[in-house]
């Protein structure tokens, strides 16, 4: 054998390195810390899992998420108006009050004068 043959060839692969501090708690640190992993992992799972469903049943479920979307949109529109107006009317007892406040505060300050 020959010195070249009995020598091991060096591999040039980067040494691994730990992170400092302390590892992540729970799931939702960890996806903080690493959100493209959890965006691409989010995605391989969805691809595996699409691609073990038969066609027919990835449509109705399809069909399904997108009428929950929509009744989700109209309750969402229907309350958000309910909101709008009970705001509104916080704001007008809210304004008759602040003047009420104010024209007492006037005449309290014009009777302290004379």
């Amino acid at each position: 054998m020959s010195e070249a043959e009995a020598t091991p060839p060096t591999t040039s692969l980067v040494p691994t390195r730990i992170p400092e501090g302390e590892p992540p708690e729970s799931y939702t640190e960890l996806g903080k810390d690493y959100p493209v992993a959890l965006i691409a992992g989010g995605l391989a799972l969805g691809l595996f899992a699409g691609a073990l469903l038969p066609r027919g049943v990835g449509r109705r479920v399809a069909r399904g998420a997108i009428a929950a979307a929509a009744i989700a949109g109209d309750i969402s529109r229907k309350y958000s108006g309910q909101v709008i107006n009970v705001a509104g009317e916080a704001g007008r007892d809210s304004r008759e009050r602040g003047i009420k406040f104010a024209r007492d505060a006037v005449k309290f300050v014009a009777d302290l004068r004379r």
